[in-house]
């Protein structure tokens, strides 16, 4: 299965899940299969385009597992914005803002006229990104990490792996299949 964990390890790297790779694997496969029978057979390529989609599936979960929460922390702190947003959730639950403003959050009543409910919100906006601004990158990386582990866990692993599967993933598990199939029908050459 170690062909499984090739399209994880390139999403890891690259942050991109390269399509091409799963025909690549469908080959592999082809070719292991054919080398390991004594000579070609019709059921050869029915066994090596199951064992392709298996793998591809473990590939999707490889990515779902290990690369896209990498690539979701990545993509955060790369954005100055939505690392800030982060901060803006750890300081809003800790009740860590200025104790001045912290004082007029708890003060402001929830129907308060809207003006002073947007001034509230950009005061915490700023302190949040002057907060993220001055954080340590360690710092910034524990806060980013919390939060991507915690809105992956809220959405689901079989929500997300359903959204790992595209047209583009129709078309290149189609090829890889097909590879599989009649590359190991072919037999060892």
């Amino acid at each position: 299965m170690s062909t499984a964990a090739s399209p994880a390890l390139i999403a890891y790297a690259t942050h991109y899940e390269i399509g091409w790779v799963a025909w690549g694997i469908g080959a592999l496969v082809g070719f292991a299969v054919a080398q390991s029978a004594r000579e070609p057979s019709a059921s050869l390529g029915a066994t090596a385009a199951v064992i392709a989609v298996a793998a591809l599936i473990v590939a999707k979960v490889l990515i779902l597992e290990f690369a896209l929460p990498s690539i979701m922390r990545g993509e955060v702190l790369k954005d100055r914005g939505a690392t800030a947003a982060m901060f803006l959730l750890v300081m809003g639950i800790n009740r860590s803002f200025s104790p001045e403003l912290q004082r007029q959050i708890a003060q402001t009543p929830d129907n308060a006229p809207l003006e002073r409910q947007e001034e509230l919100q950009q005061r915490m906006i700023s302190e949040a990104r002057a907060r993220a601004g001055n954080a340590t990158p360690a710092e910034r990386e524990r806060i980013v990490r919390l939060h991507t582990s915690g809105i992956l866990e809220s959405a689901g692993f079989f929500n997300l792996l359903g959204r790992l599967f595209g047209v583009w993933d129709v078309i290149w598990f189609g090829l890889a299949i097909a590879s599989a199939w009649k590359i190991a029908q072919q037999g060892p050459t």
